[in-house]
């Protein structure tokens, strides 16, 4: 029923299991495409976008033939995101959608930022107290047998999305 509502929801999260499929393929000019689309689907994917910057600057850094690979990667999704910005600015003044706006407040309030940080945790901790356990028992399981290199983007992801929200103070968590 809620794929059928019009948001886009389930596009966002097709193009995340997409995303994070080709990661793992190594299909990375198709994968950074989709990271410029995602940016137009969710404007908070533009995160995404940069987790998946640095895990291949620190991957490739030793090689300086695949550093050139990778400005051509940010060429590619910058060609999907770019002409849609100018767009909008010069169409409604600003590169920055009503609804991200809308959900998020920028703030340097520490009360405010604690008490959303507390409250997502909440929402993470009481919804899934199982899959929160197995998340946290995952994850030192990888740090113990350092072998996360290939769960790194999802963590970061995870984590970074986690951290918008409570820095942005968002009041929609999607």
């Amino acid at each position: 029923r809620s794929t059928f509502t019009g948001m886009e929801t389930s596009l966002a999260v097709l193009i995340v299991l997409l995303v994070f499929y080709l990661c793992y393929k190594e299909k990375f000019y198709l994968l950074f495409f989709l990271l410029g689309i995602s940016v137009l689907v969710r404007p908070e994917f533009l995160f995404l976008f940069f987790v998946f910057l640095v895990i291949m600057i620190f991957r490739y850094r030793q090689q300086k033939r695949d550093l050139l690979k990778i400005l051509k990667y940010i060429a590619l999704a910058s060609a999907v995101i770019i002409p849609f910005w100018i767009f909008s600015y010069f169409n409604f003044g600003t590169i920055i959608s009503n609804t991200s706006t809308g959900k998020a407040v920028l703030t340097n309030d520490i009360s405010i930022i604690l008490a959303q940080s507390k409250e997502i945790l909440k929402v993470f901790i009481l919804i899934g107290p199982l899959e929160t356990l197995l998340a946290i028992g995952g994850i030192i399981v990888m740090l113990l047998k350092r072998q996360f290199d290939n769960y790194l983007p999802v963590i970061l992801w995870v984590f970074g999305l986690l951290t918008l929200y409570m820095v942005t103070t968002a009041a929609v968590m999607s």
